[in-house]
């Protein structure tokens, strides 16, 4: 379920995250709503050789490094 920017940086705080790093996330996570990542080229598979992941499907991989 989508979470409000607000919420985010909340739990963030909660967390102990410094006020540069919430900055930071919270600005990216809004720039993802606001599709500013959207755009695609093939530059990570060129580069890494592998398909690039989407980005829910990297924080589900990855979910313990979330909670």
């Amino acid at each position: 379920m989508p979470m409000e920017i607000d919420a985010f940086d909340a739990v963030l705080e909660k967390m102990g995250f410094t006020p540069y790093f919430r900055q930071h996330m919270t600005h990216v996570a809004q720039n993802t709503c606001d599709g500013v990542f959207s755009g695609m080229n093939d530059l990570v598979e060129k580069l890494s050789g592998q398909k690039p992941m989407e980005m829910i499907d990297y924080i589900i991989k990855n979910k313990a490094l979330f909670i």
